[in-house]
């Protein structure tokens, strides 16, 4: 009988790039192609970081071409959190091209009309493939919703962010006056055109260049900033 604590293990998971890091120990990064069918990659990660059951806890990080942000819009008619939730869940079953019933949604609790969503089936898969290393999945977070709440985007100053990551990244501007939120997905390519791709949009919804934080995230270990996320501190960097 194991009277230990559980050992915590923090997962990041993109279409291109996953990180494993176990406890305090440096996390192991594994690269692979964008068409690999999650099962592969998990099978991957099985055979690279685990060797073994154990007794942990998962705390699962989703990029945003895997979980990526919706924005949807609620009527001032419309204050029931669940009816919040059904409108959210139709705009990401829109984004997702898939049906409602079919989305695994989770509505931003500071009101601001954002949305995480993925399909149901990858959690279910997310969640078998922990216990079947005697694991327990105790989160599941997008990244891009980590950096909206980290101090250099919680200011007045900030109306946009930008999150680049290793397949491709979000843009996310918050409601200002009578406009709704806008969350888009930014394609995968060079850093340099997948942040003016950010520009321009911001700059179509009214936002100033000046008025946008970027941030960039991947397995190269930076320095810490104290304005940036907490989670996987040492990944994040200015692009």
């Amino acid at each position: 009988m194991s009277w230990g604590w559980p050992e915590s293990v923090d997962i990041y998971l993109s279409q291109r790039l996953a990180l494993v890091r176990v406890g305090s120990t440096p996390p192991l990064a594994l690269s692979y192609s964008p068409t690999l069918p999650l099962a592969v990659v998990l099978e991957r990660l099985t055979a690279a970081a685990f060797s073994s059951k154990s007794r942990r806890r998962f705390r699962i990080t989703l990029s945003s071409g895997v979980a990526p942000a919706c924005a949807y819009r609620v009527p001032r008619e419309v204050t029931r959190w669940s009816e919040k939730l059904e409108l959210a869940r139709a705009a990401a079953a829109q984004s997702l091209a898939i049906q409602p019933e079919l989305v695994d949604c989770q509505i931003d609790s500071r009101g601001r009309g954002f949305a995480a969503a993925m399909a149901v089936q990858t959690s279910r898969q997310l969640h078998a493939w922990a216990a079947s290393l005697g694991a327990r999945v105790v989160s599941i977070q997008p990244l891009w919703s980590i950096a909206t709440q980290c101090r250099a985007a919680a200011t007045s100053a900030i109306d946009a962010v930008v999150v680049l990551e290793p397949d491709g990244g979000s843009i996310l501007v918050r409601p200002i006056g009578q406009a709704p939120a806008i969350a888009r997905a930014l394609a995968w390519g060079e850093a340099a055109a997948v942040r003016s791709e950010a520009v321009a949009i911001a700059q179509e919804a009214g936002v100033k260049e000046e008025r946008m934080l970027s941030l960039g995230f991947g397995a190269t270990m930076n320095e810490i900033n104290a304005t940036f996320p907490k989670s996987w501190a040492r990944h994040w960097c200015k692009p």
